[in-house]
């Protein structure tokens, strides 16, 4: 009980001084967090992964799969050549580049092996990225295939959604 008596006269004589520290940390604290919210609104500003799409299939699935990567990324082109798709990823003229093989359109609505081809850079966010883009989009298109087997309608609610 003694420690507790000594600890209240102690606290009480220096009372001012601790609720000037108080108010010191607090006022600089709030200028601090005004500061840092205002910076941090202007920090953000949205990109777009640039991509390339081979279309060899130029069917509807094909076709709607390149407008909704369109819709969501910055078209790019790169010309022929024997080394253009690796010389446009080494200087990042491209991201993502997505080959669509013949028959893939067919493919996918049986239920067929044809797979995407992609190149990306490696360990790229916007590769990811766009990897994402193009499994949610057949992962909708094969559920809205599932519920209706006219192709056109199947990709029209695809990009609709």
């Amino acid at each position: 009980m003694q420690i507790f008596n000594v600890f209240s006269k102690i606290a009480l004589k220096k009372f001012s001084g601790t609720i000037m520290y108080i108010v010191i940390y607090t006022i600089v604290a709030v200028m601090v967090s005004n500061a840092a919210q205002s910076e941090s609104e202007l920090d953000f500003t949205e990109s777009k992964p640039k991509i390339y799409i081979c279309d060899n299939d130029n069917s509807m699935i094909s076709r709607g799969l390149s407008e909704y990567m369109f819709s969501k990324c910055e078209k790019k082109e790169i010309p022929d050549g024997e080394n253009a798709v690796s010389e446009s990823l080494y200087f990042r003229t491209v991201d993502y580049v997505l080959t669509i093989p013949e028959g893939f359109g067919e493919s996918f609505v049986n239920g067929g092996e044809l797979v995407l081809e992609n190149i990306k850079i490696p360990g790229s966010k916007s590769g990811k990225f766009t990897d994402m883009y193009v499994d949610r989009y057949l992962s909708l298109l094969k559920t809205n295939l599932s519920g209706q087997k006219n192709v056109e309608k199947a990709v029209s609610d695809t990009m609709k959604n």
